[in-house]
């Protein structure tokens, strides 16, 4: 009930072009450590092994072209 009353009062001056007051009080700090802790507090059990997936691909597709680079470049200077 009081949040609807607080969005119709910004939705108002909005309208009528008044200047809303839309300062945050918290930190950028307490807001993010905030967001995170929420983020990870009520999220399900969650899948590990899809996450070591795709980080794998993502490491092997960096250093594998690192990695034919190097042997190309050690067989040509022999």
């Amino acid at each position: 009930m009081v949040v609807d009353i607080i969005v119709m009062k910004i939705v108002i001056s909005v309208l009528k072009g008044l200047p809303v007051n839309m300062k945050t009080t918290n930190s950028l700090r307490a807001r993010a450590s905030r967001f995170f802790s929420d983020r990870y507090a009520y999220r399900a059990q969650p899948n590990y092994l899809s996450e070591l997936v795709a980080f794998g691909v993502i490491a092997a597709t960096v250093v594998w072209p690192v990695l034919l680079l190097a042997h190309a470049m050690a067989t040509t200077l022999r």
